[in-house]
């Protein structure tokens, strides 16, 4: 673990304090529990996005597919343009 300082206004400061009292942890536990809550809530959004559930069904012959996945993408639907 690393050890850091922040400045918090009063009303935060409030907050955490009476939050951890009634958890019964640390105020140090708290801020990494709700940091925690908040890096796996946007890592739950980013699976739940549909484009993902594509991820792996194709594969592509081409060894730039990464650097020019726009062309592959869109270049057959302006071809039909």
């Amino acid at each position: 673990m690393r050890r850091t300082n922040i400045v918090l206004e009063e009303w935060q400061y409030e907050y955490l304090k009476e939050q951890s009292q009634q958890e019964g942890v640390s105020m140090s536990a708290l801020v990494r529990n709700l940091i925690r809550a908040e890096a796996t809530s946007n890592d739950r959004w980013i699976k739940q996005d549909p484009i993902f559930s594509i991820v792996g069904m194709f594969r592509g012959g081409g060894k730039n597919v990464a650097e020019r996945h726009d062309d592959y993408l869109y270049s057959l639907e302006e071809q039909r343009q």
